[in-house]
């Protein structure tokens, strides 16, 4: 039984052996091939960095010099050194936007003139792999990177790494924006084959064979490097080889694979190698011989590891310490820190080493950076590059672009950051501000000038004629007829410039409002006739106006000085001439897009919006015109035209709207004004009418008039005793309370100014409901901050007002 017993423990720890190396080999190439592949994957991502960077420095050349010329440019390319810090780079350009757009005499700044032929019309340009990258860079507003380009009469692959440019480095929010703004591309062309084929640097692995291509199927067209290739071997493409892995790469919008695995010389073998101990182990002591090789297969696989990490340190130490941005590993303190920040920070590693990351950062950013630190080691979500300021070992203060991450080493997740010195871009941007700043306030300030000369002018014209007939009035003693002239001409300029300070209010978007639903359509109808009787004869008024529309929320008084100005306005672009003013309404849903696209809007939210359209077949207006037409008392035909279209702009403001201008010279204007739509019910809209000259108004009982001008009060004091009415004054609303307190049973009519001191009118009223008093009121003001709240016990009545205007009010609240 011994024999067969050791015979079958023989044959036994044969087959086990020989089964469990097959296994160990093949887990090996499997562990090698991922290591490999890991390698590689860093190695192609480190050759990308480099060409990212290189095109971050010739953004920041071109946004820096606002007027770079070819001279500066080649200065700056040859400095670069291109040929040894980024291997396989065959050009550096810059393609201005008027290149793209066939401008004559624009042309690409190039380092060398023969590169010109490699990027013209026929060469580089003229592909549409290079197109279409250049439009998506364009349009995203970041790097983007093209597939295998063929150059004509070439034969290896390229590949084009594009950067768009836009003012001070900001990318516009949307594509529109970006289009707008977009001043050109800074391009790299590398050679395929050159850039890749030293990536492992000094640690090649041997025998293993690299392809990646520039979509997933692995085309041959789509080829970018092969190794196999580049060292002159020849075989099957590995990418359709058993055992080759593939991975996907996302660089600059394009979806590269990357595939790595060894050629068959050297898988050979390692297939074989089981079989030989299998042999072996049946002529000896198979158990103890496996046992061995099992021993000295593990320690070997050991010394590959530790010699592996060894390789990926240096690697890494390589990478960081060559890095022109500083780099950080921390935790509470500062673990690691590369020659880059060094310079940036003063301090060397060893100084740095230990202490904590805080101590770099400037007091007033404290907070900043250690609440993010902390979140992102929670692993909560926050923003991963950001700006702050460092203060350096001499107390220098520097603007850092900061990159945070995480690492994790071991089993403990230490922070891992990267910033790059942006202070002098900090110092441009605060300087390139004040300037703006200056700027904005000399527009402000010749924007007033001229509303303040405007309204100088025609209230001295008003003043004029106020003085010039009360004049009139003093010597018409004997002539009844010629002074009732001269004070009707005082009560109308009255009237003109009461409307004047009105359309200021409007202007500044502070008038009294007083807001409720109502039909454009039906408001635009009410006023057609006295739109006809306000434009010349020769012009014709047509309307367009939709059947049904959402109401809206307006002041009906001054939608209707709205609708007037936009219609005079037209009239006064024909002239004398015969033309045609057409009214349109509709109903539109407007996007984010179309919003922000608005004049004089302010935030407005994407929805649906009613609008008025005015078209008039005049002369039209250029773009300069259109950029002054909202200015006060702006006007291409005379000096103090008004504040007409100024004023309409502060109530369309007001109302939460905005207004859409479409015009060239000899082809007419188009206004299109748009106010929010709203739901429930429509309010009829009064259409003005002449105020009676007299209101017969029978007064009796006491009646109450606060007001802190005492004109007004002796006025209003003086027109009501006339009536019947006994009346008591008070010039502020905490002496109108008093009143109230008490005559309270004996008051009839309270007339209260909502503007007054110590306690404004509409307080008073509260306080004086909140006593008891229900009777009627007529409340008043000639400006007030916030809107007039609609109240049928208490009327609202704008001043400047007439007696009659004040009787009629009268006769209302108290029928």
């Amino acid at each position: 039984m011994t024999p067969w017993l050791v015979l079958m423990l023989g044959l036994g720890g044969t087959i086990w052996a020989w089964r469990a190396l097959t296994l160990q080999e093949r887990s090996f190439q499997t562990s090698r091939l991922d290591g490999a592949l890991a390698q590689t994957r860093e190695a192609v991502e480190h050759r990308v960095e480099e060409q990212t960077k290189l095109l971050l420095g010739a953004q920041g050349l071109v946004v820096g010099r606002p007027h770079l010329v070819a001279e500066d440019w080649r200065a700056f390319v040859a400095s670069l050194d291109l040929r040894r810090l980024s291997p396989g780079t065959r050009l550096l350009g810059f393609v201005p936007r008027g290149v793209f757009e066939g401008r004559p005499g624009a042309s690409p700044m190039l380092e060398r003139e023969g590169d010109a032929v490699l990027m013209g019309s026929r060469g580089l340009l003229s592909l549409p792999g290079f197109q279409e990258v250049a439009a998506r860079a364009r349009d995203l507003g970041e790097l983007s990177v093209s597939g295998r380009l063929d150059l004509p009469g070439e034969q290896v692959p390229s590949i084009a790494f594009v950067f768009p440019v836009f003012r001070d480095f900001a990318v516009p929010a949307d594509q529109a924006a970006r289009r707008a703004g977009f001043q050109g591309l800074v391009v790299c062309l590398a050679d395929g084959h050159e850039m890749f084929r030293s990536m492992y640097g000094a640690s090649p692995i041997a025998d293993l064979d690299v392809e990646i291509y520039d979509e997933p199927s692995c085309r041959a067209e789509g080829l970018l490097y092969d190794r196999d290739l580049c060292m002159t071997r020849q075989g099957s493409a590995t990418a359709y080889r058993s055992g080759a892995r593939h991975t996907l790469m996302s660089v600059g919008g394009k979806r590269w694979t990357l595939v790595v695995g060894f050629l068959p010389a050297e898988a050979g073998p390692l297939v074989d190698r089981p079989r030989m101990v299998a042999i072996g182990g049946a002529l000896a002591s198979l158990l103890a011989f496996g046992l061995t090789l099992f021993l000295a297969y593990g320690r070997s696989k050991l010394e590959g590891l530790a010699h592996q990490l060894r390789e990926s340190e240096a690697r890494f130490r390589s990478v960081a310490e060559t890095a022109s941005c500083a780099i950080f590993i921390y935790s509470d303190r500062i673990e690691y820190m590369n020659e880059a920040g060094s310079r940036i920070t003063g301090f060397s590693l060893g100084e740095i080493v230990g202490l904590p990351f805080s101590k770099l950062v400037h007091p007033l950013d404290q907070e900043l950076v250690s609440s993010r630190a902390r979140a992102r080691l929670r692993g909560d979500s926050v923003p991963l590059r950001y700006e702050f300021r460092l203060q350096t070992k001499q107390g220098e203060t520097r603007w850092i672009d900061f990159a945070a991450g995480t690492v994790t080493l071991g089993d403990q997740v230490y922070g891992l950051g990267t910033a790059f010195d942006v202070t002098e871009r900090v110092k441009a941007n605060e300087a390139r501000l004040k300037v703006e700043r200056k700027l904005l306030e000399a527009q402000r300030l010749e924007s007033l000038g001229l509303l303040a000369g405007g309204v100088a002018h025609d209230f001295n014209n008003l003043l004029t004629v106020i003085q010039g007939n009360a004049g009139m009035v003093r010597e018409a003693v004997d002539d009844p007829e010629l002074a009732q002239t001269c004070l009707w001409n005082i009560e109308e300029t009255c009237r003109r410039a009461s409307d004047l300070v009105r359309q200021m209010l409007a202007y500044s978007g502070r008038g009294t409002v007083q807001f409720q639903r109502l039909d454009l359509n039906r408001l635009i109808q009410d006023i057609a006739q006295l739109l006809s009787v306000s434009i010349a004869k020769s012009i014709t008024l047509k309307y367009d106006l939709a059947e049904t529309l959402p109401p809206v929320s307006a002041d009906a008084a001054q939608l209707q000085q709205v609708v007037m100005n936009l219609v005079t306005n037209a009239a006064e672009a024909i002239g004398e001439a015969e033309g045609t003013v057409t009214l349109r309404s509709g109903v539109r849903e407007l996007g984010e897009t179309d919003v922000t696209g608005l004049r004089v809007a302010e935030a407005l939210n994407p929805g649906l919006f009613v609008f008025l359209e005015v078209v008039d077949t005049g002369s039209g207006m250029d773009g300069e015109t259109q950029a002054r037409i909202f200015d006060p008392f702006f006007t291409t035909k005379f000096t103090g035209r008004g504040l007409g279209l100024a004023a309409m702009q502060g109530i369309v403001r007001s109302h939460g709207g905005g207004v859409d201008i479409q015009s060239r010279p000899g082809t007419g204007t188009l206004f299109r004004v748009y106010l929010p739509a709203q739901s429930g019910a429509v309010h009829p809209v009064a259409v003005p009418e002449p105020a009676a000259d007299q209101t017969r108004v029978v007064g009796e009982g006491l009646a109450l008039v606060a007001d802190d001008e005492p004109g007004i009060r002796d006025f209003a004091r003086r027109v009501l005793e006339r009536t019947g009415f006994e009346v008591i004054v008070a010039e502020d609303g905490l002496e109108a309370i008093e009143h109230v307190r008490a005559h309270q049973g004996e008051l009839r009519l309270v007339l209260l100014d909502l503007t007054m001191p110590k306690l404004g009118g509409e307080e008073a009223l509260l306080d004086m409901r909140a006593m008891g008093y229900a009777g009627p009121v007529i409340r008043w003001s000639g400006y007030v901050l916030n809107e007039v709240a609609p109240d049928p016990k208490a009327p609202f009545l704008r001043k400047p007002f007439s007696a009659g205007e004040l009787l009629a009010a009268v006769g209302r609240v108290l029928s």
